[in-house]
């Protein structure tokens, strides 16, 4: 389903959360930071105009067809995520909100580069720049120094279930849906590879536990699942697009307060 149907559905759930208002126990506002662990991706996609191709250090240049494919692994650095909500809760256990997420985490290196099914780690750079003479650098070499980076600003609506309501420690589930705006840059070796901007419908999945301070303030601990729909980016080192896998979980701990 196109992302552009799926942000009214989500719109929907958010209204859907919020429709029992009257008979809420009461409201809540909660912030927290977390670890975050973004997976890796398998980048694929194809050119998108034929490419004068340089040299490989063995054969000299050629023109690569429209339509190629290309891939690539890449792999991500430890990163971290904050988060703001707003919410309600219920007698019955349940909790309503909406939530804005930021999450950023770098990149640690590329890998696989195939074009055409054939893996070119082991080509000259060359190949890339369109050179006729080799660089003495391999591809793989340039792609393992990573650089760049990848950001998501999101927005969820959350829906939760707590679990020993009224005690002092409250384990829950949750669950949500939302849209997410990513940013990704790729610049392997400092090479300009990509950088573009995308928004995709997201969701999430999350467990954790809650300790009640007081009769106004909680600390909670808190694991989350976050994902999105692939995002696109438009190359710049060569005519060619590719799809990113979007996915992220997070480890943190947060405060919540909650207005009697």
């Amino acid at each position: 389903m196109n992302s552009l149907f799926k942000i009214p559905i989500s719109a929907a759930v958010a209204a859907a959360l919020f429709a029992g208002l009257s008979s809420a126990h009461d409201w809540y506002v909660s912030g927290s930071a977390s670890w975050q662990s973004q997976d890796d991706s398998r980048n694929s996609g194809a050119l998108t105009a034929p490419f004068n191709a340089g040299t490989d250090g063995t054969n000299p240049p050629a023109t690569i067809a429209s339509g190629t494919s290309l891939g690539w692994e890449t792999e991500f650095d430890d990163g971290y995520a904050i988060s703001g909500e707003v919410g309600k809760k219920f007698k019955n256990g349940l909790r309503g909100a909406f939530e804005v997420n930021w999450a950023e985490t770098d990149i640690q290196r590329h890998s696989g580069l195939e074009v055409g099914g054939a893996n070119v780690d082991a080509a000259d750079v060359a190949l890339l720049t369109g050179s006729a003479a080799p660089t003495g650098t391999t591809v793989g070499t340039v792609l393992n120094n990573g650089q760049g980076q990848i950001q998501n600003l999101s927005a969820f609506a959350n829906a939760y279930y707590d679990f020993n309501r009224g005690g002092v420690i409250e384990p829950y589930v949750g669950a949500g849906v939302g849209v997410t705006r990513v940013e990704a840059e790729y610049r392997p070796s400092g090479v300009a590879v990509g950088k573009d901007h995308d928004t995709a419908f997201a969701y999430q999945a999350k467990a954790g536990v809650t300790y009640a301070l007081n009769k106004n303030w909680d600390v909670f601990g808190e694991y989350a699942y976050r994902a999105s729909e692939d995002i696109e980016m438009d190359l710049d080192l060569v005519p060619g697009t590719i799809d990113i896998e979007n996915k992220q979980q997070t480890v943190g701990v947060g405060l919540r307060y909650r207005f009697n």
